[in-house]
């Protein structure tokens, strides 16, 4: 169950972002195929999770992002083309970027 971490890392940035005495009313996420889960899974983690805190009733928005790739040859991050696995910028050999959960918090809405 790597969703539930993962959320609950998220819903702990998220937290941080809330003043005291406040409530969010929308949270961005950015979820990736890095992340191996699907929307529905992180709408229900995150509805589950937030319950009786400042994001519990949020409105949840999850914009799609791309797949990264580590390329060593070229030292950095790269984008990943829908199944290649090769850097797009020198064409060597890359490798899932070890570090991407594919779930990031992009933004919370304070009221």
């Amino acid at each position: 169950m790597h969703e539930h971490h993962l959320v609950q890392h998220l819903l702990t940035e998220a937290l941080q972002q809330v003043p005291s005495g406040k409530r969010a009313t929308r949270i961005t996420v950015s979820l990736s195929p890095d992340a191996h889960m699907d929307e529905t899974s992180v709408r229900l983690h995150v509805e589950n999770l937030a319950t009786d805190t400042a994001l519990d009733g949020a409105e949840i928005v999850i914009q799609p992002a791309p797949a990264r790739l580590f390329c060593a040859a070229c030292n950095k991050l790269v984008e990943r083309p829908a199944g290649a696995f090769n850097c797009p910028a020198c064409g060597q050999p890359a490798r899932p970027a070890p570090f991407a959960s594919g779930l990031t918090l992009v933004g919370v809405i304070v009221i």
